[in-house]
């Protein structure tokens, strides 16, 4: 009964070929990162980008909260704008 237990298991065992893994390593993407620079229409927003000039973050002038570069959109700077502070612009 062992042998038929061993071999039930090798079965299910998935193997990788050789194959399988070059075909891995080679559709493998690198992560290229974007970095948003400030413009000055961010201020009609009450945003301004102090700070590292290759990696701005918009820093709100009501309430002094940091964001991330990745927050740098004109969508995202309006709904905290909208949701924060209505009625200040």
């Amino acid at each position: 009964m062992s042998t038929k237990q061993t071999s039930l298991e090798s079965f299910l065992r998935k193997k990788k070929r050789l194959s399988e893994e070059t075909e891995m390593s080679s559709t493998s993407k690198k992560r290229v990162t974007f970095n948003r620079q400030y413009r000055e229409s961010y201020l009609k927003y009450g945003f301004v980008g102090p700070g590292d000039s290759h990696k701005p973050k918009p820093l709100c002038i009501v309430c002094g909260d940091q964001f991330s570069n990745e927050a740098m959109k004109p969508s995202k700077l309006l709904r905290h704008l909208n949701a924060k502070h209505p009625g200040v612009f």
